[in-house]
């Protein structure tokens, strides 16, 4: 049994414990409660110091008008990216090329296939380095045997057009296998216009339409075209007037001017389950000649002339031919110089008439259609038999030198009256 002296020294000692203990456990629970403070500040310091490089490309950032109260901006880091080819990306996208290829190398020698697929195509469009196909191809061919299918594609595109080595069509359908295989839509549209046209190998659209298929459901444009147009004709594909609709719309939607023309012809002809609307021809096609669709302008001034939807305008009807003519639209070449020939919209002019039906057959032979091309040089060779030589030399004159400008490589202009 304690005595009264030991029974006080434990009481005291027993108070100073409890003492003691009372103090660490606030201080443990404080730093517990301060802990969500200071993982919060750590992180945002760790995110303050590694900023998002695109973000930085952007531009500097705007300080917080705390006295006005204006939206502010984060402000962005000044430090340039660490990782040579995310460098490479930021320097080629302000121009400068060479320094570019110099970040770009060094991230390619470390084996990074982006990089070396960028070095490729700096020396394929002489980019901050010499062209040189043979380095393009070198550098494509390191990435494409790490599996890149963007260097697959590439490559593919060099020996199928034989840019830098000699044309191997096998060597390409091979690889543009491997990209596509891979979701590469720059090689399921070659694959399908490959198969699509027979281009060295025996053509096959339901290859071509299982391609186009791939890419056209990723959203690309070209390949809901031609898979449009499969359906329109059957091509490779059940006929079906509804899918050919609908893809034909999916790409006019996306502003690719082919398909916007299609659908303004079906709205012309009433086809592919379309309404026959005039209105809404118009709409379609002036959205593609505004984009330069020569087929689409001439289109337009067919319709202007003959007052389909709209009252007849035989000068807007002629300024739609005159942009066609200008891109070698033998169609438009021939509806010019039928306007030329009986002063309708122009000034009657039999020399341009002469010159435009002499352009138009030049042209329709270079494009294969030699139907035009005869009917062509009937009106222009009924339009000699009321002209001098004087004009009609003049007119020749004028086609051979438009010829020579516009197209150096057509065949030359039929020698005929």
């Amino acid at each position: 049994m304690l005595s009264l002296k030991q029974h006080y020294r434990y009481r005291v000692l027993r108070s100073c414990f409890f003492f003691v203990a009372t103090l660490l456990i606030l201080g443990a629970c404080a730093n517990f409660d301060s802990l969500p403070a200071k993982k919060a500040s750590a992180r945002a310091s760790k995110a303050s110091e590694t900023a998002n490089p695109r973000a930085d490309a952007a531009g500097d950032g705007v300080a917080a008008d705390t006295a006005t109260g204006a939206t502010s901006e984060p402000r962005r880091s000044s430090k340039p990216p660490t990782d040579p080819y995310r460098a490479g990306v930021q320097a080629a996208a302000a121009g400068d090329y060479e320094r570019a290829a110099k970040l770009y190398i060094t991230a390619a020698e470390a084996g990074n296939s982006d990089a070396q697929v960028a070095m490729g195509d700096l020396y394929a469009n002489g980019q901050g380095v010499t062209k040189n196909y043979n380095e393009a191809i070198a550098w494509y061919k390191r990435a494409a045997n790490t599996g890149s299918a963007t260097a697959q594609a590439k490559l593919a595109a060099m020996y199928f057009n034989g840019i830098g080595v000699a044309k191997d069509t096998a060597a390409a359908i091979k690889l543009y296998d491997s990209a596509a295989e891979q979701g590469s839509v720059e090689a399921q549209v070659a694959l399908g216009k490959i198969y699509w046209n027979g281009q060295g190998v025996k053509a096959n659209p339901m290859e071509a339409v299982k391609w186009f298929t791939q890419a056209a459901e990723q959203g690309e444009v070209d390949a809901a075209y031609y898979l449009a147009k499969a359906y329109e004709t059957g091509k490779g594909v059940k006929e079906s007037p509804e899918d050919a609709q609908l893809w034909y719309q999916k790409a006019a939607d996306l502003g690719y001017p082919p398909a916007q023309f299609s659908v303004g012809l079906m709205y012309y002809m009433g086809s592919n389950g379309m309404k026959h609307d005039y209105e809404e021809a118009i709409k379609w096609y002036k959205l593609a000649a505004q984009r330069g669709l020569s087929d689409a302008q001439n289109s337009l001034g067919v319709i202007y002339w003959e007052g389909h939807g709209v009252p007849v305008n035989l000068p807007e009807a002629a300024r739609w031919f005159t942009v066609a003519s200008e891109q070698g639209n033998f169609g438009a070449q021939a509806n010019l110089a039928t306007l030329y020939r009986y002063g309708l919209g122009v000034k009657q002019d039999p020399t341009l008439a002469y010159k435009w039906y002499t352009i138009s057959a030049n042209s329709a032979q270079a494009q294969g259609n030699i139907g035009m091309k005869g009917a062509a040089e009937i009106s222009r060779n009924k339009m000699a038999e009321k002209m001098t030589p004087e004009q009609i030399q003049h007119a020749r004159e004028q086609a051979f030198a438009w010829i020579e400008k516009h197209d150096a490589n057509a065949p030359g202009v039929n020698s005929g009256n």
